[in-house]
């Protein structure tokens, strides 16, 4: 709200001129500022200034809302995608919207299908909600995602319920700024049943500059970081998915200082060279640790089957 007589009498046109050469030009720009600083800027007593800005906050400010309220409505309108597998638990029911988890681990170890599994229960589970999943490496498979479908609902004519999942494939950082630019601005909307945005993955699109422009790599993966946040923010749930690295033979994700604030929960994804799924066939073990968001890095052990992650 800018400033004006109407928005106080004591905010004459030559005040609110006085105002806009310290840059304090709205109500928000006036209301955080310091009342000293008010005084100074507008030669006006302290006690005046204090006035003025109860006033601002008394006529302008919205009811004061209690802590367990904003957390009961925010459990209200909670969203907890399931993948049907033993990672639910692992993560205390689910993938949760209003928050960020990325996924990492080496190359065919399943992150995609991971993600592919997670859109079709988002799906399935919740049928008005949508979902945006940016391919980034041109894997995403129509035909892999119908199969995991069929397999979950035992029917071959549920093409209708992949239709809430909107697909795009973008290639460069430019493109997926730009679309995460528009999320953000449709809210709310046009994104108002968006629910899960899945990300798959990180690392390509700034791979290419890490050696040549690591000043733009930094600034691309800050302000992909910040778009996230903000829809994450919205009451929308973000997976992203990342290459890894092994360090003195541990796995680690790729770029990682690039996207270290990014995630409220890491998950490492690794292949499972012992007997705990001793009836299924070497290539479809696989683990999941949580290596962000719990303190004691709890494992389950999952396989990837004709029903996804399973």
């Amino acid at each position: 709200m800018d400033l004006s007589e109407i928005t106080h009498p004591a905010l004459t046109p030559a005040r609110v001129k006085t105002l806009a050469q310290f840059q304090i030009e709205t109500l928000a720009d006036l209301l955080s500022n310091p009342a000293e600083s008010i005084a100074r800027i507008l030669n006006i007593s302290y006690t005046q200034a204090v006035e003025l800005v109860d006033m601002l906050f008394r006529d302008f400010a919205p009811f004061p809302v209690m802590c367990v309220e904003l957390y009961q409505n925010q459990v209200k309108t909670e969203c907890v995608i399931k993948t049907g597998s033993a990672l639910d638990s692992l993560l205390a029911g689910g993938f949760k919207t209003g928050s960020v988890y990325e996924v990492y681990g080496l190359p065919g170890v399943g992150k995609s299908q991971l993600c592919m599994t997670i859109a079709v229960s988002c799906s399935l589970e919740h049928g008005k909600q949508s979902v945006l999943y940016i391919d980034t490496k041109n894997d995403l498979s129509a035909e892999r995602m119908l199969e995991i479908l069929q397999a979950r609902t035992g029917s071959p004519t549920n093409l209708s319920l992949l239709s809430s999942i909107h697909v795009g494939k973008l290639f460069c950082t430019d493109t997926i700024i730009n679309t995460l630019s528009n999320v953000v601005s449709s809210f709310p909307t046009d994104m108002k049943e968006l629910k899960l945005i899945i990300l798959d993955n990180l690392f390509s699109p700034v791979r290419h500059l890490v050696d040549d422009e690591i000043t733009a790599a930094f600034s691309a993966a800050t302000q992909i970081t910040q778009l996230l946040l903000q829809i994450c923010r919205k009451g929308v749930c973000i997976v992203t998915v990342n290459s890894s690295r092994l360090q003195d033979e541990e796995s680690l994700p790729s770029l990682g200082k690039l996207w270290a604030s990014l995630p409220d929960v890491r998950l490492n994804m690794d292949f499972v060279t012992s007997d705990s799924h001793q009836n299924f066939p070497q290539d479809q073990k696989r683990k999941i640790t949580v290596v962000k968001g719990s303190l004691d890095k709890p494992i389950c052990d999952f396989i990837i089957d004709s029903s996804g992650v399973s």
